[in-house]
């Protein structure tokens, strides 16, 4: 129970420094919406995933070997941050929604803020 409020607690942080931080994009560098995503998706998990590997896993509506990631990036991401992560790595919006009912389908989970967000 502890650990869940530590990860919420980080999370928070985490997205109150990114919404303060007007640092300038360095080419190579991760953006704070990768950090912020990847910093929530990971968190519960031993294994990382990358943002690139999230991307493709998007990209290709492709869930195997990641769903709990993909569940979480789903579920527990306020819904614009999902859409602007999807935008920032070139994810359509017609794939970002097959990967969200196939996640949906697969875990039982749904954000319903998130379901009209990529279904209009």
């Amino acid at each position: 129970m502890l650990d869940y409020f530590c990860v919420k607690a980080y999370i928070f942080i985490m997205v109150t420094l990114a919404a303060h931080s007007e640092s300038p994009i360095v080419p190579g560098a991760i953006s704070w919406v990768d950090k912020l995503v990847l910093a929530t998706v990971n968190a519960p998990y031993s294994r990382n995933i990358s943002s690139a590997i999230l991307e493709e896993c998007l990209a290709k509506v492709m869930i195997a070997g990641w769903p709990a990631h993909l569940a979480s990036f789903f579920t527990e991401l306020k819904p614009e941050l999902v859409l602007r992560f999807a935008s920032e790595h070139g994810v359509s919006h017609s794939n970002l929604t097959a990967s969200y009912e196939a996640v949906k389908d697969f875990s039982g989970e749904s954000n319903p803020g998130l379901f009209f967000a990529v279904t209009d």
